[in-house]
């Protein structure tokens, strides 16, 4: 190996497979009265989602309104998060706090291994 032409002494490669690769996704759903009716199809895309998840992979949940609620921190029992998932009602704020959510998933997925973040929102930002 080298970097920047010089050869590195005691350089590694590990090769990465999904065996050894810690893999996390959050799934951040808008639960505002803006989404109205929406929600509904917004939770049956998040199961969807969940559903087709391999069993390696870490999911939480987490919803907003005008505040972030984390729900299911991240677990290989995906069961649980379609649980609370089916449970989600409109939040009894208006507001809807895009940015901070985004935010709030991102470290929920973690700085190491891979890390995924779905946002499923209407994308009117209003906090």
């Amino acid at each position: 190996m080298t970097a920047d032409g010089a050869p590195v002494d005691d350089a590694r490669a590990t090769r990465i497979t999904a065996a050894n690769l810690a893999r996390t996704a959050v799934l951040a759903i808008d639960t505002s009265q803006s989404m109205g009716a929406g929600l509904e199809a917004a939770q049956a895309a998040a199961t969807t989602y969940a559903e087709g998840l391999p069993r390696d992979v870490r999911l939480g949940l987490v919803s907003f309104d005008a505040a972030t609620n984390t729900l299911v921190q991240p677990t290989r029992d995906h069961r649980r998060v379609i649980a609370a998932i089916e449970s989600l009602e409109l939040g009894p704020r208006s507001g809807t706090r895009l940015f901070d959510v985004a935010k709030v998933a991102v470290g929920m997925a973690g700085g190491s291994g891979a890390g995924d973040v779905l946002l499923v929102t209407d994308g009117k930002d209003s906090g």
